[in-house]
């Protein structure tokens, strides 16, 4: 777990660099202005999200996750939805909603602390070696992530039926454990995926600060107060074993946060500050209450349930290939139009989560009538039956909403 969170980290570490480096000189140095780098931000997702699904059904094959532990960590496109997948093949649903805020932790204290790295790189290091202070940036982030997948390569373990390091008893424990809480061996359903994942949302923050270190500065506030919002959270969710209500309530923060980065006059940009405290803990809230719910969902096979992840982050994903339009220079400084846009997406986010949500009631009501009329010791009835319901009747399982 903590090697994944570090992983994480370093994923989005390095992929906060361009926007930084955009402040100190990247677009004039590269002749890169206005449209033309949004279009190479949007070139990039596209690779992003072609790779998500692929990437994440190959780290499915016990000879292959290992040996793409190195190129899964050194591309972007595997860690989030592989990041997913591992974890849901250690621990079960009721298991998962801290530790996907842990690793979603990862994401949050990775854009911290990109604004206080970044800040002293690129304030410092302008001219070392006759290179830019932006290339620097690139150099020592690259050089960190390589590192880190290097120790990923040697360190990470797959399944537990292959990991070398379980005992026999453990192995057989851990492996118990999972197969009692799976679910539906079927093909994916698609409600589930397309709901949970469009509910996803991505918020930026361009408020009108000139300082470009005090800018990068200002970035790491917000993150580490959706840090601490994210954890509480998810352990809240826990206790309560819902997913649902968490979802929503951090969509609905988010949406109070944005509202008002919409009505507030510029001149006003530390009051529009302190809206984005609310922007960035709605937002990564419901980004990790939707991971695992998705992990918690679709359980079983591995193949599918990876299938799953990397399809609903390829859904998520798909924003960026127009969301860097949405912020265009021609709508600054004040960006109303850009948080208008975020927040019509929130709202469509909001209704997947309660379509979501009444999708799996109605499942769930249907495995109570079952349980309550079926004899489990009945094969004829129970071989009737699909994987799903046979799992209800005979566990007792029942989808966490």
């Amino acid at each position: 777990m903590p090697l994944v969170v570090i992983i994480y980290i370093f994923s989005y570490l390095d992929r906060n660099s361009i926007t930084q480096a955009r402040l100190y000189g990247l677009q004039e140095d590269t002749n890169v202005t206005g449209a033309v780098y949004n279009t190479a931000i949007a070139i990039f997702s596209a690779g992003y999200v072609i790779m998500q699904l692929p990437s994440t059904v190959v780290m499915t094959k016990h000879q292959v996750l290992q040996a793409f532990s190195l190129p899964a960590s050194c591309s972007d496109s595997s860690k989030p939805p592989g990041a997913v997948y591992f974890l849901s093949c250690w621990y079960t649903k009721k298991e998962l909603g801290i530790r996907m805020a842990f690793l979603i932790s990862g994401l949050l204290l990775s854009n911290a602390f990109a604004g206080l790295i970044s800040s002293g790189v690129l304030s410092g290091m302008a001219g070392v070696g006759n290179l830019a202070a932006w290339r620097w940036l690139f150099i020592l982030e690259g050089l960190a992530t390589i590192a880190i997948a290097l120790v990923a390569l040697v360190f990470l373990p797959d399944y537990p039926a292959t990991t070398k390091w379980l005992s026999e008893e453990e192995t057989i424990v851990t492996q118990g454990r999972l197969a009692k809480d799976a679910g539906s061996d079927d093909v994916l359903d698609e409600e589930k995926v397309l709901c949970s994942r469009a509910s996803n949302g991505l918020c930026k923050i361009r408020l009108g600060f000139t300082n470009n270190t005090t800018t990068l500065l200002l970035t790491s506030p917000p993150y580490l107060f959706a840090f601490l919002w994210s954890l509480g959270l998810a352990l809240n969710a826990d206790k309560m074993q819902t997913r649902s209500p968490h979802a929503a309530i951090s969509m609905l923060v988010g949406m109070v946060g944005t509202i008002p980065l919409i009505a507030v006059p510029i001149q006003y940009k530390y009051l529009r500050y302190a809206f984005t405290f609310l922007v960035a803990s709605g937002s990564f809230g419901v980004y990790s209450s939707t991971y695992k719910w998705l992990s918690s969902t679709i359980i079983r096979p591995p193949v599918k349930r990876a299938a799953a992840i990397g399809i609903a982050n390829t859904i998520s994903n798909t924003a960026a290939l127009f969301g860097g339009y949405f912020w265009l220079d021609i709508y600054s400084p004040a960006f109303r139009e850009s948080w208008g846009c975020e927040l019509a997406f929130m709202v469509l986010g909001l209704a997947c989560i309660l379509t979501l949500k009444l999708v799996l009631q109605r499942a769930n009501k249907a495995f109570d009538k079952l349980a309550a009329e079926i004899d489990p010791n009945d094969r004829v009835a129970m071989a009737a039956l699909d994987d799903d319901s046979r799992r209800a009747v005979q566990n007792g399982f029942r989808y966490i909403i």
